[in-house]
């Protein structure tokens, strides 16, 4: 029985480092000022769907992520039907260009939304400290 388990899960495309999969190796080889435009434009066709048409998908992927894409959890979490979910989930994979069934993407995307959030984060306190220090000095 463990000679199969061995024998599954060694092969070559079934095992990653984790620093093969991980984008985490941004947070230590490049800045944030680096990563977040790259980020940006990997969300932008998220972004240019929101915008257009005012849409709720980029909490529906938040809230996908944050409950480890168990769907029933995040469709009570968003107040919406499953079926309703599932659509958004479709139009996420189609707008992003992801396969959302495959852990790899999920682990990546997990790592890759915290990174967009505190980016844009880390934008927002450092244009607010600068508007902060340009009033103080008028």
């Amino acid at each position: 029985m463990t000679d199969f388990y061995l024998r599954y899960f060694r092969k070559e495309d079934r095992i990653k480092r984790y620093e093969e999969i991980a984008p985490s190796k941004w947070f230590s080889h490049q800045g944030m000022e680096q990563m977040l435009p790259e980020l940006e434009k990997r969300y932008s066709p998220l972004n240019r769907y929101e915008s257009e048409r005012s849409g709720y998908l980029f909490s529906t992927l938040r809230e996908l992520v944050r409950s480890q894409f168990n769907y029933q959890d995040a469709a009570h979490a968003l107040h919406i039907h499953l079926n309703t979910l599932y659509y958004r989930q479709e139009k996420l994979a189609d707008l992003l260009s992801l396969d959302l069934t495959d852990l790899e993407t999920k682990i990546i995307l997990y790592h890759e939304l915290f990174a967009y959030d505190f980016g844009q984060f880390l934008r927002a306190a450092a244009e607010q400290s600068r508007e902060l220090t340009s009033t103080s000095a008028v």
